[in-house]
Protein backbone atom coordinates (compact mmCIF):
# COMPACT_ATOMS: atom_id res chain seq x y z
CA UNK A 1 0.00 0.00 0.00
CA UNK A 2 1.34 3.39 -0.87
CA UNK A 3 0.67 6.75 -2.21
CA UNK A 4 3.00 8.51 -4.63
CA UNK A 5 3.08 12.01 -6.98
CA UNK A 6 3.09 10.97 -10.60
CA UNK A 7 2.54 13.26 -14.08
CA UNK A 8 0.94 11.80 -17.18
CA UNK A 9 2.77 13.25 -19.87
CA UNK A 10 0.57 11.48 -22.90
CA UNK A 11 -2.53 13.85 -21.15
CA UNK A 12 -0.07 17.33 -21.55
CA UNK A 13 -2.12 20.19 -23.08
CA UNK A 14 -0.62 23.82 -24.19
CA UNK A 15 -1.54 26.44 -21.63
CA UNK A 16 0.08 29.86 -22.58
CA UNK A 17 2.38 28.20 -25.15
CA UNK A 18 4.11 25.57 -23.08
CA UNK A 19 3.18 21.79 -22.68
CA UNK A 20 1.93 21.23 -19.29
CA UNK A 21 1.45 17.84 -17.90
CA UNK A 22 -1.62 17.06 -15.00
CA UNK A 23 -0.38 15.75 -11.61
CA UNK A 24 -2.03 13.04 -9.89
CA UNK A 25 -1.55 11.04 -6.64
CA UNK A 26 -1.55 7.51 -7.04
CA UNK A 27 -2.63 4.89 -4.40
CA UNK A 28 -1.19 1.46 -4.84
CA UNK A 29 -2.95 -1.69 -3.45
CA UNK A 30 -2.04 -5.67 -4.39
CA UNK A 31 -0.84 -4.87 -7.99
CA UNK A 32 -3.15 -2.40 -8.61
CA UNK A 33 -4.09 1.49 -8.37
CA UNK A 34 -5.85 4.35 -8.49
CA UNK A 35 -4.80 8.22 -9.67
CA UNK A 36 -6.93 10.67 -8.20
CA UNK A 37 -6.19 14.09 -9.82
CA UNK A 38 -4.83 17.04 -7.90
CA UNK A 39 -6.23 19.41 -10.80
CA UNK A 40 -2.57 21.29 -10.68
CA UNK A 41 -0.55 21.14 -14.06
CA UNK A 42 3.49 21.35 -14.82
CA UNK A 43 5.99 21.79 -16.68
CA UNK A 44 7.67 18.78 -17.57
CA UNK A 45 11.50 20.84 -16.74
CA UNK A 46 10.05 21.40 -13.59
CA UNK A 47 9.37 17.56 -13.10
CA UNK A 48 12.23 15.03 -12.28
CA UNK A 49 12.38 11.62 -10.42
CA UNK A 50 8.86 12.25 -8.26
CA UNK A 51 9.61 15.06 -7.28
CA UNK A 52 8.83 19.01 -8.11
CA UNK A 53 11.04 21.62 -8.41
CA UNK A 54 11.38 24.58 -6.04
CA UNK A 55 11.97 26.64 -9.44
CA UNK A 56 8.04 26.37 -10.40
CA UNK A 57 6.34 29.49 -10.72
CA UNK A 58 3.54 28.27 -8.52
CA UNK A 59 5.43 25.67 -6.24
CA UNK A 60 3.72 26.40 -3.26
CA UNK A 61 0.57 26.69 -4.59
CA UNK A 62 0.99 23.59 -5.81
CA UNK A 63 2.50 22.22 -2.88
CA UNK A 64 -0.22 23.17 -0.84
CA UNK A 65 -2.83 21.56 -3.11
CA UNK A 66 -0.97 18.20 -3.10
CA UNK A 67 -0.94 18.15 0.56
CA UNK A 68 -4.38 18.28 1.08
CA UNK A 69 -5.26 16.26 -1.52
CA UNK A 70 -3.07 13.56 -0.05
CA UNK A 71 -4.11 13.88 3.54
CA UNK A 72 -7.83 13.66 2.03
CA UNK A 73 -6.96 10.37 0.58
CA UNK A 74 -4.71 8.78 3.66
CA UNK A 75 -7.70 9.90 5.72
CA UNK A 76 -9.87 7.68 3.53
CA UNK A 77 -7.26 4.78 2.93
CA UNK A 78 -6.73 4.60 7.29
CA UNK A 79 -9.86 4.43 8.08
CA UNK A 80 -11.51 0.64 9.53
CA UNK A 81 -14.31 0.92 6.80
CA UNK A 82 -11.90 0.94 3.92
CA UNK A 83 -9.42 -1.36 5.33
CA UNK A 84 -12.48 -3.88 6.19
CA UNK A 85 -13.38 -3.54 2.19
CA UNK A 86 -10.02 -4.48 1.29
CA UNK A 87 -9.99 -7.56 2.64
Amino acid sequence: MGVSLVIIKSDGKMVGGKKVCPLYLQYKYKGSYKRFPTHQFIEERFWKSGVISNRCPKYNDISKRISSVRSKLEEVVSSPLFRASQT
